[in-house]
């Protein structure tokens, strides 16, 4: 409903307004600039797709990206659901039983799944392979961050730990590279959906 503000004297109202949106996002399609960009959820028993987590649940996320060509300087972000909250290694607010899991995820659903995609990837074949390395990782409120210097052409895989924080169906922005500095060359994934019990 609309609201009168009236001043209390002859004196001038000055005001302003702030507001977030997201535009429709279940229209959002995956588009390819030259990066494609395809973003895969496992759960703990290996299931892929749109997920039914419960409540503390870990997730494992890949962000898959296929460079057709060698490109400099890419950003690549992952905007999770709502209810998911990114699990960080480096940080010591992270519990060991978490550190634990982290690991666990990765050398099982990541190490095994993703190293079909991308044959020959692990530099020490008696270690689980976690993923591509980036020469810079955020952890910035929902989002996961990547920034790669140089990224040759052909498939990378960039890695992470999430937990099922907040009960609530969710759709969320899918994952984006982006070249940086060439702003018509990117690549999206569709976007996601998520359940939390």
């Amino acid at each position: 409903p609309a609201r009168d503000i009236l001043p209390a004297g002859a004196d001038r109202v000055h005001y302003s307004v702030r507001y977030t949106y997201s535009p429709q996002v279940d229209a959002e399609v995956a588009r390819n600039a030259g990066l494609f960009v395809q973003r895969i959820a496992f759960d703990r028993d290996g299931n892929k797709g749109p997920l039914e987590l419960q409540r503390g649940d870990y997730v494992a996320v890949a962000v898959v990206v296929l460079a057709d060509r060698a490109r400099r300087d890419v950003a690549v972000v992952d905007q999770l659901p709502a209810g998911l909250e990114p699990l960080y290694d480096a940080l010591h607010t992270t519990s060991g039983a978490a550190l634990a899991k982290m690991g666990y995820l990765r050398a099982r659903l990541l190490g095994d799944e993703l190293r079909r995609m991308r044959a020959g990837s692990a530099s020490d074949p008696g270690r689980p392979w976690e993923g591509d390395r980036a020469d810079r990782q955020e952890f910035a409120g929902r989002e996961v961050r990547w920034f790669v210097d140089e990224l040759p052409a052909g498939v990378h895989v960039f890695a992470y730990v999430a937990r099922a924080a907040v009960r609530g169906a969710y759709l969320g922005r899918g994952a984006r590279a982006d070249a940086m500095y060439a702003p018509e060359v990117f690549g999206t994934s569709g976007p996601n959906r998520l359940t939390i019990r």
